[in-house]
């Protein structure tokens, strides 16, 4: 009795020592898993402080993109409008070019005319200045003025044919010499009319030259205005991108050309180019 009452004693003092440290064990566990849900919680709260923060930040950031973006194609649309109307009177400046070019082009024709009418004047006034002389060398009016005023003393029929034959010859040729010369002046006189059409011709063309011309230099400053409207609307553009993306890290290659300083002017030389193509052209 005595054994089994020390053996209960012994079995119920462990089971209290085990017992004690189960629940010391159980404490402790509860403590650290407590530890461990603060230090979760924390964890939890300092990230959604962060996804806050950075959330905020994004739409901050989202909303001065998109505002600058809108600023942009606002300004864009006016660049492109005025771009427009810069291609549209492009042509416009070359039709007037054209018909300054064919006003030219026509004054010449009219001078090259001129030029030949005058060259081919010259050259019958030469010619009726050589059939003159020619005339005088051969005398042809002193003998027939000498053979119809002196009496031949002498007659006979042979004489008197022979007399016929040669007044008759002289006559004939005579009578081709004055009907080319003739021919020579009426066509000399018809040649001076043209020239004095022609001359009237050439007056109007001068004055519709006059009249082209002036337009064609009033498209030219209307023309160089709109480009000059394009290029400062293309560098407040450009400046506010370069200005934008100055500082900001980005895998766009376009965008990285607005961080070096000379895009601007890379791009305003190839606008230069074809404005200078343009003014080339008219």
């Amino acid at each position: 009795m005595i054994l089994k009452a020390i053996a209960k004693w012994w079995a119920g003092s462990k089971l209290e020592e085990e017992t004690a440290h189960t629940q010391a064990l159980v404490r402790r566990l509860e403590l650290a898993q407590a530890e461990a849900n603060r230090r979760v919680n924390a964890k939890m709260a300092e990230y959604s402080r962060q996804i806050k923060a950075h959330q905020e930040q994004r739409n901050k950031d989202l909303k001065q993109y998109l505002d600058f973006m809108n600023g942009q194609l606002e300004i864009t649309g006016t660049y492109l409008n005025e771009l427009a109307e810069f291609q549209s009177f492009t042509f416009i400046c070359i039709d007037s070019w054209m018909h300054l070019d064919l006003c030219n082009q026509e004054i010449n024709i009219v001078n090259e005319k001129l030029n030949a009418i005058y060259s081919t004047t010259s050259l019958i006034d030469a010619y009726i200045n050589e059939l003159n002389k020619q005339a005088q060398r051969q005398g042809r009016h002193v003998w027939r003025e000498f053979t119809s005023a002196r009496a031949i003393g002498v007659t006979t029929d042979f004489i008197e044919a022979t007399k016929r034959s040669i007044e008759r010859s002289s006559k004939n040729s005579n009578d081709e010499f004055n009907n080319e010369l003739n021919r020579l002046k009426s066509h000399r006189s018809l040649l001076l009319k043209e020239a004095a059409t022609l001359k009237d011709k050439k007056k109007v063309l001068n004055d519709k030259k006059v009249s082209v011309m002036e337009r064609h230099e009033d498209n030219k400053k209307t023309l160089a205005l709109k480009y000059d409207a394009c290029i400062e609307y293309w560098n407040v553009i450009a400046k506010k991108f370069e200005s934008y993306y100055a500082f900001e890290m980005t895998q766009n290659d376009y965008a990285r050309r607005f961080q070096i300083p000379s895009a601007t002017v890379v791009d305003s030389h190839i606008a230069s180019s074809f404005w200078q193509l343009c003014r080339n052209s008219a």
